[in-house]
């Protein structure tokens, strides 16, 4: 069987890196599975609810991880199109929960953070990392070809995400502060992908459809609620007990967070104190 070359399964993926990969791939390497994400779609108000594949790339201006995800994959296109008989698979997985503690990122995406924007909510996906896992191992196995978003089926109301996050017990900001708050992270982490330029995907819709995928054959186990419950409580979606997926079938109830991060939440107090 020939090779079949896995990158960015983990977001850590660069154009650099990306360039030497392929550079360093043999006449053997025919086929490719690049994880990217579907953030690359960018999050704008007029975005359709869903996204389809068919649907153009334009991430926010700003956005580091978004924007070199999208340089990710016009390199991987050009690999493919410099040989006859590649294949290259493009999976665009939305907020990746569950395998451990969730990445800076997921983190504020999922309303680990407890601080939100003021205003009406987006609804959000949330996929499962071991669902995302056999989303690759499906491409690599049928040598899939093309863009395939990666989601659980339908989507999370934004009312709804507030409430299985306890949203009534969250610090509110207006989207400025919040934007103060994310460069802070990003001076004290050095990571890009926490950047304010994240604000934009707390304020508008970014879901995607599955539909390409599913019919491909996958089939992800777990649900958009089962995914951020089971995160939010510090657990894998397959350790909720039958009480949990029970509320979440009628519809959920509040998720109490505990240890939220009280200097993050004490930063935005001052700064409404003060006035900013």
């Amino acid at each position: 069987m020939e090779d079949v070359l896995v990158i960015g399964p983990d977001g850590g993926v660069t154009p650099a890196t990306a360039r030497k990969v392929f550079a360093d791939a043999g006449p053997g390497m025919t086929a490719v599975v690049c994880v990217s994400s579907a953030m690359v779609y960018g999050a704008w108000a007029d975005n359709p609810v869903p996204i389809t594949e068919d649907a153009a790339v334009r991430p926010n201006p700003g956005f580091d991880m978004a924007i070199e995800l999208a340089e990710v994959e016009r390199i991987a296109r050009d690999w493919k199109a410099a040989g006859p008989g590649r294949t290259l698979a493009v999976l665009r997985p939305v907020t990746v929960l569950g395998g451990g503690e969730p990445d800076p990122l997921a983190r504020v995406l999922a309303g680990v953070v407890p601080v939100r924007v003021l205003g009406d909510s987006p609804p959000a996906q949330y996929v499962d990392r071991g669902d995302l896992d056999d989303a690759v191992r499906l491409a690599v196995s049928k040598r899939l070809d093309g863009v395939f978003n990666v989601a659980p089926t339908g989507w999370i109301a934004g009312e709804d995400v507030e409430a299985l996050r306890g949203d009534r017990r969250r610090v509110r900001v207006p989207a400025r502060v919040l934007r103060v708050l994310g460069a802070f992270v990003r001076g004290r982490r050095g990571r890009p992908s926490t950047s304010a330029e994240l604000v934009p995907y707390l304020l508008h819709p970014w879901v995607v459809a599955n539909d390409r995928l599913v019919g491909e054959g996958w089939r992800p186990r777990h649900s958009n609620e089962e995914v951020l419950v089971a995160a939010l409580e510090g657990r894998a979606p397959r350790e909720l007990g039958a009480r949990d997926r029970q509320r979440l079938a009628l519809g959920g109830a509040a998720v109490v967070v505990a240890g939220a991060t009280a200097g993050v939440v004490a930063l935005f107090r001052r700064r409404r104190a003060g006035g900013s």
